[in-house]
């Protein structure tokens, strides 16, 4: 009996092209007869069916093998996770925040969420509208950038331009002042609220357009006394040591010709506001009955920002404090809710029932359940932990992943349904300059303009996945028990000969502590993903 040899494999073919003239060169040994290469030949399309399957494998082939390590992983996804297990947070950047001064008409309560946009070219609507009005949608149309307040703020007429007490002919903050006499008696004036001193003249001439707009600065009051003066009641403030004066400046002069004329004032009604704009209850696909869930937000570019707490800022947060931000501490401005359909029967307590108008499924009776909870990693979840994290990519889309086994609980009921409220914008575009934002989306007939005497700061853009890789094993080096600790030097004489060499070196004396197999000898640089990452 005789054996026919093994068919010649041409082992470098990696693409649909190859892998078509591989198959057809070893049908021409089997079927010598069949010579039709149409492509509407039965044949040929079998052929083409095959070549662009193996090209889909080898493609999966050549990803797993790219993925599985830290220093050739091409999708962000894999990068996080791999800097992740080196205790090493890729971080998506962070949103911009700034100072807003809203001038009113009548005494007010602006809420949290008020949109404030930038100013857009061509025909210039009023400064003030309402949501849902031609001027807001005509100003949406130019995409401006959306900022958005971040507390509930009461305003007062009063707050809206006030002006220093006298003090002779000519009244003075030095550098690093922490007080100062406010003119009037600011009955809604506290401790808490912010001031921005802001000069309106020049101090030499007295006239506006030579007032120096770099002579700007935000403060937090921590006391106010209100006290009687020589002409009319006075107010004191003081503010703490963060939000000392970085520079000297004149309050108020008077000039040869006999006139006094205030050279700077202090604006109230600040509130502070970061950039983003709110997509409220999107509604995510349904559950599948099999499978995990990982569904992707419908709009890219997902906030990123710090969390905000205003009683907080007020009692013990100075201005400078409340508006610096920190990149990796920014978490996904994001909240999730699950609905599910009307039960049987209605439990006690039972939240109220939500009818969605244009559901995937049709209409239909929801009710909310328990929300779930952002998390920055899944892996201290428990097995029943309703946690979720947000994994970005790099044209900034937003995928999110939910647990699985004992990683925490993945969404198993079939056809509920999953509301999110999100935000989107953030980065360095949101660092605006002064003056940059024109318009408030609010009552025209409580507020009369908006603006921001100071630029947004704190807006970052995602890191980058390179930057991962040269900096994630180094971080994670400082930690490794591994290095030989340094003895402490003895006191010498100044005529001893100290040894050339250093009293420790960096060494490696044991494998890679993981349970991956093979990869435990590999070096924290090269850690593989084998390992189970949540």
């Amino acid at each position: 009996m005789t054996h026919e040899p093994p068919p010649l494999i041409d082992y470098l073919a990696r693409d649909f092209a190859s892998f078509r003239q591989l198959l057809l060169d070893h049908l021409s040994v089997l079927a010598p007869g069949w010579e039709q290469r149409g492509a509407a030949d039965q044949g040929n399309a079998i052929v083409d069916l095959l070549a662009y399957v193996a090209d889909y494998m080898s493609y999966y082939q050549d990803a797993v093998a790219t993925e599985m390590y830290l220093g050739t992983a091409r999708l962000r996804r894999s990068a996080r996770r791999h800097a992740q297990l080196l205790d090493y947070t890729l971080h998506e950047g962070c949103n911009a925040r700034v100072w807003a001064h809203i001038e009113v008409r009548s005494d007010t309560i602006l809420p949290s969420c008020t949109q404030l946009l930038t100013g857009v070219e061509g025909d210039r609507p009023p400064p003030v509208f309402t949501r849902g009005s031609a001027y807001y949608t005509g100003t949406m149309a130019q995409a401006p950038l959306v900022f958005e307040t971040m507390h509930d703020a009461a305003l007062f007429v009063e707050h809206n331009a006030i002006a220093f007490a006298r003090r002779g002919q000519r009244y003075d903050l030095p550098c690093g002042a922490v007080c100062a006499v406010l003119a009037g008696d600011l009955r809604n004036l506290a401790a808490g609220d912010v001031l921005i001193f802001e000069e309106i003249a020049g101090p030499a001439t007295g006239r506006s357009q030579d007032a120096d707009p770099a002579h700007r600065h935000a403060v937090r009051i921590t006391r106010v006394e209100r006290q009687p003066g020589e002409r009319q009641p006075e107010t004191q403030i003081e503010w703490g040591k963060q939000d000392a004066l970085p520079f000297p400046l004149t309050v108020t002069r008077d000039f040869s010709d006999g006139a006094s004329r205030p050279i700077c004032l202090a604006r109230g009604n600040i509130v502070l506001a970061d950039h983003g704009r709110t997509i409220a209850d999107e509604e995510l696909p349904l559950i599948p009955r099999g499978g995990r869930y990982r569904p992707r937000l419908r709009l890219a570019g997902l906030t990123h920002a710090m969390p905000y707490d205003h009683a907080h800022a007020r009692a013990a947060s100075s201005a400078a404090a409340s508006i610096a931000q920190t990149s990796a501490e920014a978490m996904p401005a994001l909240t999730l809710t699950e609905l599910w359909r009307k039960p049987v029967c209605r439990l006690p307590g039972q939240p109220p029932l939500l009818r969605l108008k244009e559901h995937p499924a049709g209409s239909g009776l929801f009710f909310p359940t328990k929300p779930w909870a952002l998390r920055r990693d899944l892996l201290s979840s428990g097995s029943l932990a309703r946690e979720y994290i947000v994994e970005m990519e790099q044209g900034g889309q937003a995928y999110l992943r939910f647990g699985f086994a004992d990683g925490g609980w993945q969404p198993a009921v079939v056809g509920a349904a999953l509301l999110a409220t999100y935000r989107i914008g953030g980065g360095s575009t949101g660092n605006v300059g002064r003056e940059a934002l024109a318009y408030i989306v609010a009552d025209p007939s409580m507020i009369t303009s908006v603006r921001n005497p100071l630029p947004a700061v704190g807006g970052a853009n995602p890191e980058r996945t390179d930057a991962a890789r040269l900096h994630a094993p180094h971080a994670f080096r400082p930690w490794s028990t591994a290095h030989k600790p340094l003895r402490p030097r003895r006191a010498v004489s100044p005529s001893t000969t100290m040894p050339a060499s250093p009293p420790a070196t960096p060494r490696w004396p044991r494998p890679w502590p993981s349970s991956a197999g093979p990869a435990a000898s590999r070096p924290p640089s090269y850690a593989c993903a084998g390992a189970a990452c949540r």
